[in-house]
């Protein structure tokens, strides 16, 4: 692959104590709104899907023409429409800027414990619903 950035298809994120907070444009809305709504919006994605609702999609492989420019998604977990969709209402639900969904348990202990390092002087990391302490911080 020309460009390893559409592979991990995520952006590398580091905390910033002195960074702005993120304020969602949901933030306002009612959990039934975000809970229904976030995620997918069905005007700018009339050409994929022409629906309102959100499919359930179930390739885990997708079909691209070139190296060169893979389009995303590209395999089925790194951000397949269906996780794309659910991540942004988990985050919309939890008030948070983003999420990470994980397609089994041993990918889900990877992202908690090999990948996600704690907030510099925090002494504690987090995934999802489970909170945890670093050891040695």
């Amino acid at each position: 692959m020309s460009d390893d950035s559409h592979f991990f298809l995520r952006d590398h994120w580091e905390y910033d104590p002195t960074a702005p907070k993120h304020v969602r444009e949901d933030a306002g809305k009612g959990i039934d709104t975000k809970s229904l709504h976030s995620g997918f919006h069905p005007y700018q994605n009339q050409n994929d899907f022409r629906l309102f609702t959100p499919p359930l999609v179930q390739s885990v492989t997708y079909p691209y023409e070139t190296f060169d420019k893979i389009p995303c998604p590209v395999y089925g977990r790194t951000r397949p429409p269906t996780n794309t969709v659910l991540e942004e209402r988990l985050a919309s639900l939890e008030g948070g800027e983003s999420c990470i969904t994980a397609g089994s348990g041993s990918c889900g202990q990877y992202h908690c414990h090999g990948s996600t390092p704690a907030p510099h002087g925090s002494g504690s990391g987090f995934c999802t619903a489970v909170y945890f302490k670093v050891p040695g911080r």
